[in-house]
């Protein structure tokens, strides 16, 4: 019905009279395959800062459940990546890239990045010395990441699978 407020809407709204809510923070947005509402919690001291949410609702679109199984699966898999992708978290945050509506990296595409790139690293160690493959530092390993996705990486030509394990290039 026209004029009936959404789900979202309503608990936006909700939200907005929260003590623990920012309630200038909220934005709600509903025209997507998976409809969010992005928000910031408030500080838990005058030294630090509110924590960024997004609430998503379950639909047909939604991957949520499967995309953090995924996620554990990979941090089990590749011990660093986990630290990798909080350095390269806060990067984006001070730079305010870590926003896909505003045209940044949402955290999920950077953890699969970080994993293509971690999966490379394992490759290419195993096929140089595979009875004794070198486990690089993780400051090494966030410098080749940079080095890579910075240098040698174009998206104009080439794709990221985790699953393939190989980044692809395209045709074109």
């Amino acid at each position: 019905r026209k004029g009936t407020p959404t789900l979202q809407a309503m608990l936006a709204n909700a939200l907005a009279n929260s003590q623990w809510v920012q309630a200038d923070s909220i934005k709600v947005i509903e025209k997507t395959a998976v409809p969010v509402i992005n928000l910031t919690t408030q500080p838990l001291s005058t030294s630090s800062l509110g924590v960024k949410l997004d609430v998503t609702f379950e639909g047909p679109e939604h991957r949520g459940v499967a995309s953090t199984q995924l996620v554990q699966d990979l941090i089990c898999e590749f011990p660093p990546l986990k630290s990798i992708v909080l350095i390269l978290r806060t990067l984006l945050f001070e730079k305010r890239l870590d926003n896909a509506y505003t045209g940044g990296l949402t955290c999920f595409g950077l953890v699969l990045l970080v994993a293509r790139y971690l999966q490379h690293v394992n490759q290419k160690s195993l096929t140089d010395d595979p009875m004794h493959p070198p486990s690089p530092s993780c400051g090494a390993l966030l410098s080749g990441f940079l080095s890579f996705f910075g240098s040698n990486f174009d998206p104009h030509t080439q794709g990221i699978s985790i699953d393939a394990g190989a980044h692809s290039r395209s045709g074109k």
